[in-house]
């Protein structure tokens, strides 16, 4: 069925896969083929990233062969969970070399869409711009809860406004595997009208691949 062109300019590059984590919770190499697979596929337009945690990044390095330079590995870099700003720069520094090495790796099949990260609750404006300086013009994706969402929004977008090329971004996590993973439908709108007003890139993960709010029998909600 041919794609309109308004679908496409929506949809491009627009869902990541998540083979690894639930509901797939596949291993490093099983879900590397499937996305090799999925690059050669006539839908491989919507494909964005493949969501590969930095701690893997060694081991994917010898689970390449399924790629080729017109069929590559673009990966969604996802960072650790830290729970203060000085531990949370700390690990900026390890990540910015983490990704420089991998991506210096094999340049004809890897590149690095982008990273995401949870954002400790007590990181304020001037750790957004240590953070900018460690990693320069890498578009990042800032993850904070749904009742934080509102306060990272203004912080990241406020961060934006004085750069000359805006590339943080933020993240609600809509789903998981409990119940209080999950955010109310009024929390996601909310979460969707306030990025565009400060005109911020936005990523949702894990639950909006049933868009239509159900009772799920696994998770109780």
């Amino acid at each position: 069925m041919a794609v309109s062109i308004a679908l496409r300019t929506l949809l491009n590059q627009s869902i990541d896969y998540a083979g690894m984590f639930p509901p797939c919770n596949l291993g490093l190499e099983a879900a590397l083929k499937n996305h090799a697979q999925y690059v050669r596929s006539v839908d491989s337009w919507m494909l964005g990233g493949f969501v590969l945690s930095i701690e893997q990044f060694d081991a994917a390095k010898q689970l390449l062969s399924e790629f080729d330079p017109l069929h590559t590995l673009r990966v969604a870099a996802l960072g650790p969970k830290t729970a203060t700003a000085d531990a949370f720069l700390d690990a900026l520094d390890d990540i910015d070399a983490a990704i420089r090495s991998f991506a210096r790796y094999d340049v004809d099949l890897i590149s690095i869409n982008h990273l995401e990260m949870l954002l400790p609750p007590d990181v304020e404006l001037a750790v957004l711009k240590e953070a900018k300086a460690i990693l320069g013009d890498l578009p990042v994706f800032w993850e904070a809860p749904s009742d934080r969402a509102q306060q990272t929004i203004a912080l990241v977008a406020g961060h934006n406004s004085d750069e000359e090329v805006a590339t943080f971004g933020y993240k609600l996590r809509t789903g998981g595997v409990t119940a209080d993973a999950f955010p109310t439908s009024a929390q996601i709108a909310d979460a969707l009208v306030t990025p565009a007003t400060h005109q911020l890139p936005i990523k949702f993960t894990a639950g909006l691949h049933h868009p239509i709010r159900q009772f799920r029998d696994e998770v109780k909600t």
